[in-house]
């Protein structure tokens, strides 16, 4: 974003003037929307200096003849005035340099604590990004859990057929032996089968309890993580708030020293008329 111009100060000082609004920096800023305060301080103080009010004009000296009556007594006292009047004026311009100086001091400071929040805004932005990629990832971790739910529970059905089947299988062979004298060798090999399924339906149940603790220990995990960013983003919201505070209260000083530059101002005024 390019930086604000004088011309386009004196523009936003015109339309506040003209609508009988103040020209202090802060007005002419919000009138902008944008730009530092100790660039517009500078423009804004040329454009005041443009708009100063016409001094008055000197009063005639006294006539020749009044001076040669009043004699060397009046000369004493126009020396005397005329050096108090000097030291006046010489202690008048270094209370408006110190003046001047302690207003640029306070606008460096409003603009350095206006740079701060405007990267702690960038900060908390940041932090909510963040928090929503996680709470999308969260959310998709959620789903994938969902879906190995869904098949742990086909794997139990699965189990349980198997577990039939094989008890099926079992009276089956028990029926065939009283029923059909089958050899001793044929009832062994038809129970070392039934045992080789039964181990397999254990083998297969442990690789899904591991499966299910392993889930749980995952989500636990996504768990915590999601709620030391929640944390971690209110802090950050809590820190920005702060130092909005301190801005807002810096921009409040700066006014009020404004306000006392001004009343100096038009104080020296009336004493050089």
């Amino acid at each position: 974003m390019s930086a604000i111009t004088k011309e386009q100060v004196f523009e936003a000082a015109d339309a506040l003037s003209a609508a009988g609004l103040p020209t202090k920096v802060a007005d002419v800023r919000q009138k902008l929307g944008r730009g530092s305060f100790s660039t517009i301080t500078e423009h804004l103080r040329a454009w005041k200096q443009a708009h100063k009010a016409p001094e008055a004009p000197k009063k005639d000296e006294l006539p020749q003849s009044v001076l040669d009556l009043a004699g060397g007594w009046w000369s004493a006292a126009l020396k005397v005035a005329t050096e108090s009047l000097e030291a006046d004026r010489q202690l008048l311009e270094q209370q408006r340099q110190e003046m001047e100086e302690d207003q640029r001091e306070a606008v460096a400071f409003a603009d350095s604590l206006l740079l701060e929040g405007e990267q702690l805004k960038e900060k908390l932005q940041e932090s909510q990004t963040l928090l929503t990629t996680e709470r999308l990832a969260h959310e998709d971790t959620r789903n994938k859990l969902q879906a190995a739910t869904g098949e742990l529970i086909e794997y139990r059905a699965s189990h349980e057929n198997m577990r039939e089947r094989t008890e099926d299988f079992k009276r089956r062979a028990d029926h065939y032996e009283a029923q059909f004298h089958k050899s001793e060798e044929e009832v062994k090999e038809a129970l070392r089968r039934a045992a080789e399924q039964e181990n397999k339906i254990i083998r297969l149940e442990g690789q899904l309890e591991k499966l299910q603790a392993e889930l749980n220990h995952q989500v636990e995990n996504l768990v915590d993580e999601l709620e030391r960013e929640r944390a971690k983003s209110a802090e950050v919201a809590k820190a920005a708030e702060a130092d909005r505070a301190a801005a807002q209260a810096a921009q409040i000083e700066v006014a009020k020293l404004q306000g006392e530059l001004s009343a100096a101002a038009k104080k020296n005024n009336r004493t050089n008329s």
